[in-house]
């Protein structure tokens, strides 16, 4: 049975997780204040650490539901009426949240390229994309990607 600050059943401690998200230094100094991933966010939060609450919760929830939410983010800031190309990034992000395929990642992807990584919709189709075996071409030897780059890309969000 997982230690108590094992997070979220990820196996890795709250310090890990911290180190791998480059917290704050000032985030970092509340780490004994919360026993555990949800206590340590709630003090980031009441402390007023937002930012490292965010990026806490990237690194450490599972990816889908982390891109999940990073879809939710992104669909709130792009407003009501999004452009074209947003709401096809914001889609076939959905569309993969909602049926893990290759080819559902790569078109994520794909649509995130034509919106820019820099916006939300962007941020979200790229985290979408990096959430796969490989980040490579597909007909190529797997080029898997690095353990966070899903966490940065949803951070962003």
């Amino acid at each position: 049975m997982p230690g108590p600050t094992t997070v979220l059943n990820s196996g890795k401690t709250l310090e890990q997780i911290c180190r791998a998200a480059e917290l704050s230094d000032e985030a970092l100094a509340l780490l004994g204040d919360g026993s555990d991933g949800r206590g340590y966010v709630q003090v980031l939060a009441e402390k007023g650490h937002y930012t490292d609450a965010i990026r806490f919760l990237a690194y450490a929830l599972p990816q889908r539901p982390a891109v999940w939410w990073a879809w939710v983010c992104a669909r709130r800031a792009h407003g009501e009426v999004p452009t074209a190309p947003v709401q096809a990034a914001l889609d076939a992000t959905k569309q993969w949240i909602a049926e893990p395929t290759d080819a559902n990642r790569r078109e994520a992807m794909r649509l995130a390229t034509d919106v820019e990584y820099r916006t939300p919709a962007g941020c979200a189709g790229l985290a979408a994309f990096f959430c796969g075996e490989s980040i490579g071409p597909p007909e190529r030897d797997p080029v898997p990607p690095g353990e966070y780059m899903a966490a940065q890309a949803i951070s962003g969000c």
